[in-house]
């Protein structure tokens, strides 16, 4: 917060009903503008959703599905997430 100038910037981070809400504060302090980073939380919710539920699944099925020498090779892939 810039006292002299009466201006503020910061950012914000936050967590209502499941979702991160990320975004910023600047402007003067009589009149602040509030901005809200929506690609931030639909990440989240992605990573959520598909990430954490579907790719196990899909990279089990795969392994299922998928024998021999192309099973090894899977099995020795990095866990990403």
């Amino acid at each position: 917060m810039n006292t002299k100038e009466k201006t503020n910037k910061a950012s914000f981070g936050l967590r209502i009903d499941n979702v991160d809400v990320i975004g910023t504060i600047k402007g003067s302090t009589n009149d602040p503008k509030i901005a809200v980073f929506p690609g931030k939380m639909l990440r989240n919710r992605l990573k959520e959703k598909v990430i954490d539920k579907v790719a196990p699944k899909v990279k089990d099925a795969v392994k299922k599905n998928v024998g021999g020498a192309a099973g090894a090779v899977l099995k020795k892939l990095p866990k990403l997430f």
